[in-house]
């Protein structure tokens, strides 16, 4: 833990070491329902070394990390409880039983190259492995859907993957002496408040990205997005080519959202001047939209054009 920055050691003292963390929280309800204690051991340093080039100042690593063991631990507890899940809940409390009154959950870095969790069960020493991606982890729906279809497998008897395997993207159907599907599309039931990430993170995990324009008005334009570097982007290129004329001056700026302190999803562009309005045309801001952020329209309504990616 020495070898960690001090707001990664200050974050997991806030954030992960209280008995009222969300992730110590979902760890008790998961096993008061398997009736055996789930104790973690979370390989920081590690994990740090793996994906600190994608979390440059160094928020929200931790935050991320717990939000990926808190999802784990409400899709096992979701998949436990399920009736039709009970030929798979067997085989799972049939591996945990060959530890002891405990399990260990082994949270550490993957290093293969795949962008989603795996979940595995090492029989050597009995005990479950979450293993994480490098950078950035995947969120909301994404995240319980590759969470489901890993545990899917993990209950299928004598199919255990070797460690640090690479997750295909499709489990399409597990045979051995039976066939378990995988969880497909969305998941069947919703998940805990506790186990979302924070909005921006559920922004940044979007499959498809999306941008609002609004250009009903003539003297202003204004973009919302789920990509918040797309519209600085934007934003920087207008201002670096903007007229040095002080009728005329442009103003483009981004504004905070009003769902959470941190996120600025809107860019507004228009006369700097209000008393000196001037009239603008979109036709610069859609052609950068489509030709490059590659951005294509899906639709238009009232002058208000939805594009996804």
């Amino acid at each position: 833990m020495e070898k960690l920055p001090l707001k990664i050691r200050v974050d997991i003292r806030d954030l992960y070491a209280p008995s009222t963390s969300s992730v110590n929280k979902g760890l008790t309800s998961l096993s008061d329902i398997l009736g055996k204690k789930i104790v973690p051991e979370v390989e920081w340093p590690a994990l740090w070394t793996e994906s600190k080039d994608d979390f440059l100042d160094k928020e929200g690593f931790v935050s991320s990390v717990i939000s990926v063991i808190v999802a784990w631990c409400d899709r096992l507890s979701v998949r436990l409880t399920n009736d039709n899940e009970g030929e798979w809940t067997d085989d799972f409390l049939e591996r945990l039983s060959q530890s002891s009154s405990e399990t260990q959950l082994h949270v550490q870095p993957n290093i293969d190259k795949v962008d989603r969790p795996a979940t595995r069960w090492a029989d050597k020493c009995a005990k479950l492995i979450l293993y994480l991606p490098k950078g950035k982890q995947l969120s909301g729906t994404h995240l319980f859907r590759a969470l489901d279809e890993d545990l899917a497998k993990l209950g299928v008897e004598g199919s255990e993957p070797t460690a640090n395997e690479a997750v295909e993207d499709d489990w399409a159907e597990v045979t051995r002496d039976r066939q378990v599907k995988a969880v497909s599309g969305k998941p069947k039931t919703l998940p805990s408040l506790d186990s979302l990430p924070h909005p921006r993170r559920i922004l940044s995990g979007v499959a498809s990205p999306f941008m609002i324009v609004d250009i009903s008005s003539s003297q202003q334009i204004t973009l919302q997005g789920s990509d918040q570097t797309a519209l600085e982007l934007l934003r920087d290129y207008l201002l670096k080519w903007e007229k040095k004329d002080v009728y005329n001056k442009l103003k483009a700026e981004m504004r905070e959202d009003a769902f959470c302190f941190g996120m600025s999803n809107c860019l507004f562009i228009g006369p700097a001047n209000s008393m000196r309005p001037f009239d603008l045309n979109p036709v610069l801001v859609l052609a950068f939209v489509e030709d490059i952020l590659g951005y294509h329209r899906v639709e238009w309504q009232d002058r208000r054009l939805l594009f996804r990616m």
